[in-house]
């Protein structure tokens, strides 16, 4: 994995704002969408905007129940029926998310995040799980490209597709300001089908189970520890930044996100947002906040990241107490 730290939001030339060069027609792409049912349609009719006249189709995996701790105001599984509808949606995969319980003899449900243990486990496993699909298809072939976005994930930006990189040996992802730049956003990835599948594909659970567990039981860290494992010559370009060319979108809003929207979402709603954010967008804000959150969690993610890979070498109940002060930690955030 090597990460490049001077990438920018460079357009590449020919594009322009919703609407895509012909130099792209050459590529298609799957998009993997997955997690609970959330805002998946008003992400889809976003993506309709800011990838129009890309090749595309949308392969989906919905969990029936939210049972993270991170649940949103709308959580309708109803809306179903408007992602199958959607002539962008190739497939619907709908199941049921495993309890915590089920991990408790195998990975075990104490987690270095405020993200609980099945729906980290559900995360890594769906888009394993998309991607395998993808694999058995006839026409899998003729997918050049793959992104794996979240039913909660508002693109802001509108030259979207001039941020991606689709050269092969590369991956554009997000760049969250509240994690260490040397781990991994799972919040947005881009790259070849073959470069993605390096990082998102598994042969079996076990195979997450072993990198969670090194990876200090953090999926962001485990990200990482992937992709130095298995994505070594693969370059990471954590070019689309949080708050400034999308957002993880929670409602009722969080106390750490942009004024601007906080006040979108309480006078105007979220499909409003979603509909066009450049209505409500505020960019001198988020790129401040971007800026200053880094700059204020840098030292205090380095210094928790040496004591959590300390903890891993002392026995378990010291391991299970560093895990509760980092999560603590974390959760005040």
């Amino acid at each position: 994995m090597k990460f490049d730290k001077n990438s920018t939001q460079t357009p590449v030339e020919g594009t322009t704002p919703l609407s895509v060069s012909s130099k792209y027609l050459e590529y298609k792409v799957a998009v993997l969408m997955a997690g609970p049912i959330r805002y998946a349609p008003l992400v889809i009719k976003r993506l309709e905007s800011v990838l129009d006249g890309l090749n595309f189709e949308i392969f989906a995996l919905i969990w029936k129940e939210d049972l993270g701790n991170k649940r949103r105001d709308r959580d309708n599984l109803a809306d179903i029926d408007l992602v199958l509808a959607h002539p962008k949606v190739s497939a619907c995969i709908t199941a049921v998310p495993l309890p915590e319980e089920f991990y408790s003899s195998t990975v075990g449900i104490e987690t270095g995040s405020n993200s609980s243990i099945n729906a980290t486990m559900g995360m890594f496993y769906s888009m394993s799980a998309l991607y395998r699909y993808i694999e058995q298809l006839p026409n899998r072939k003729t997918f050049t490209h793959a992104l794996r976005i979240r039913t909660d994930c508002l693109i802001i930006t509108n030259s979207f597709v001039s941020m991606l990189d689709f050269c092969s040996g590369t991956l554009t992802v997000s760049k969250n300001p509240f994690i260490p730049s040397a781990w991994l956003s799972d919040h947005l990835t881009f790259g070849t089908w073959e470069d993605f599948g390096k990082l998102w594909a598994h042969n079996a659970i076990e195979d997450i189970y072993f990198f969670y567990k090194q990876g200090g039981r953090n999926p962001e860290q485990t990200l990482a520890m992937i992709a130095r494992r298995r994505a070594r010559q693969i370059r990471i370009q954590p070019r689309l930044m949080r708050f400034i060319d999308y957002h993880i979108i929670y409602y009722p809003v969080k106390d750490h996100d942009p004024a601007w929207i906080n006040l979108a979402l309480k006078n105007f709603g979220v499909d409003s947002l979603f509909n066009d954010p450049s209505a409500f967008v505020d960019k001198e804000e988020s790129e401040h906040l971007h800026q200053r959150l880094i700059k204020s969690r840098n030292k205090p993610d380095r210094n928790m990241s040496l004591l959590y890979r300390i903890a891993a070498r002392l026995p378990d109940r010291v391991k299970v107490y560093m895990r509760k002060i980092y999560k603590k930690w974390s959760l005040s955030r």
